[in-house]
């Protein structure tokens, strides 16, 4: 079946809301009055087997396609696979980089000592000796933009990628409703 990314993702997004909403029944199931009609927990974990069943298999073909791409990213050949890796890596080194440029040093104010908001205390004793930053805000500013660059470079080539239809091994019947 020719497929894309963007196409396995949404069905996964689909089957998975469904299978959430399954899920939450399932405790109301085991209980029923006389007169009312619901389905029995057997009908309801069978049809969330098959749910889940069909996400399994979604996410395999996923894995396939996301072995298969390939991509490019600043002159590097790499599957799509390793690319979504490499993002979620550089967006953490980008926003713990944002954080220390953030972090620089200041002046204490007049309530410092109550500031909560302070996430980390630079002081050793009550003579206030400060810590110094190891990088300057410009240092780590400069780092922010590498980082971001490279988020920016992989997010476009994975878009990319998912956009792209190839064919993958996987049942007509992830794709049909019961």
């Amino acid at each position: 079946m020719k497929l894309t990314g963007f196409r396995i993702m949404d069905r996964l997004e689909q089957l998975k809301e469904r299978s959430t909403a399954l899920d939450a029944k399932f405790t109301a199931s085991l209980y029923k009055f006389d007169d009312e009609v619901k389905q029995t927990p057997i009908e309801l974990l069978t049809n969330y087997a098959v749910l889940e069943n069909k996400i399994a298999d979604l996410q395999e073909a996923q894995s396939k396609l996301n072995l298969k791409i390939k991509v490019m990213v600043n002159s590097q050949e790499m599957t799509l696979e390793k690319a979504i890796k490499c993002l979620g890596i550089f967006g953490r080194l980008k926003n713990q980089w944002k954080i220390a440029a953030g972090q620089q040093v200041k002046k204490p104010g007049r309530y410092s000592r109550y500031d909560l908001d302070e996430p980390m205390r630079r002081e050793r004793d009550s003579n206030i000796e400060v810590a110094k930053p190891q990088m300057t805000e410009t240092e780590s500013l400069a780092l922010v933009d590498l980082y971001t660059k490279m988020v920016t470079d992989l997010k476009q080539s994975i878009r990319i990628a998912n956009a792209k239809e190839i064919e993958i091994d996987i049942s007509v019947s992830a794709f049909e409703d019961e």
